[in-house]
């Protein structure tokens, strides 16, 4: 394959071998921006503001979207190729607390209270800082499709996700951790329990149901590649 360079240092993709299939040409702006993408036939175009945000996009498979910010640059607005528009809502912290899904005729407006899916952070012990929960009411005529539910350690990791369905019941994931902060035990809604072990070099080394029946182990050549041995 070969690399071609534009005259303000932007790399072009390699062109593949001739004969295997059409080549992946992209092009920029003279401030360095992607503005189209072409494959074959398949062309994709994107526009921006003068801050440099993302504007439009047309997509030969997605058709054209259009993008709204606010003045500190986070994503308001978002209109899909249905003309179906995603509206956004963050904290002053910029965290997103709540979706609304309108035609693109109406307007957002400020007041979340109605909008069928929210987000919640901070609560609990210890959870300042994190998503703590989500509830989504976007099913038709507004009947609550679920909610989860999440908490975490003092060191900022995820130990429990609740994950409940509306008319189906409420499942619950567990996750424990070494001392090295990597996965050590994983726990889930069924009751299965996988657990996992490292080797002195921290990659994984094996991942072993409950049960044991199904014990994969992971070899790995010289380099630590992984290589999935299956008993």
């Amino acid at each position: 394959m070969a690399f071609n360079f534009q005259a303000h240092g932007v790399t072009e993709p390699p062109m593949p071998p001739e004969g295997t299939g059409p080549a992946t040409r992209y092009t920029y702006d003279t401030l360095g921006q992607l503005i189209s993408t072409q494959y074959g036939d398949a062309l994709t175009t994107i526009s921006y503001y003068p801050s440099g945000l993302k504007s439009q996009m047309t997509d030969a498979d997605m058709g054209t979207w259009a993008y709204t910010y606010d003045a500190m640059g986070i994503l308001t607005v978002q209109i899909d190729a249905k003309v179906q528009q995603t509206c956004l809502a963050y904290d002053l912290n910029n965290r997103l607390v709540a979706k609304d899904f309108i035609l693109a005729s109406q307007n957002c407006g400020t007041d979340t209270s109605g909008w069928p899916v929210k987000y919640t952070y901070d609560e609990g012990t210890a959870q300042n800082g994190y998503r703590t929960g989500m509830t989504d009411q976007s099913a038709p005529h507004g009947v609550q499709s679920g909610s989860t539910s999440w908490s975490y350690d003092l060191r900022g990791r995820m130990v429990t996700e609740s994950k409940t369905i509306t008319d189906k019941g409420t499942y619950n994931t567990r996750w424990s951790y070494n001392s090295q902060d990597q996965l050590k035990r994983m726990t889930y809604p069924d009751g299965e329990v996988v657990t996992y072990t490292y080797l002195p070099q921290g990659v994984l080394d094996k991942a072993i149901p409950f049960d044991d029946l199904y014990n994969c182990q992971v070899a790995r050549n010289h380099s630590f590649t992984k290589i999935l041995i299956k008993p």
